[in-house]
């Protein structure tokens, strides 16, 4: 979790135009943050969730996007590396 220096719980938020250019951030307790996710498809409201595994936290990030006008919906870490594409489980 990048050397530690982002707290165990997590605050995570977006921004994006109304063309739907946007970016998930976490910010660290420096007052920094960063882009973990920069999409030119992304909305709508987003939610971040937490998986203990063998003892070790693991945090998710779900987020929606629109790509060829359908909604797509994926989970990536904090660290935005995508995990999985979970849109036919949702919408389907």
């Amino acid at each position: 979790m990048d050397g530690g220096n982002y707290e165990k719980y997590h605050l995570v938020y977006t921004s994006y135009s109304k063309k739907h250019r946007g970016k998930i951030k976490l910010p660290s307790n420096n007052n920094k943050s960063r882009i973990i996710i920069k999409d030119n498809n992304l909305f709508g409201t987003f939610d971040i969730s937490r998986k203990n595994i063998n003892g070790i936290d693991n945090n998710y990030i779900i987020y929606f996007t629109n790509e060829e006008n359908k909604i797509k919906v994926t989970i990536c870490d904090i660290n935005g590396n995508n995990i999985k594409d979970i849109t036919d489980m949702i919408i389907n």
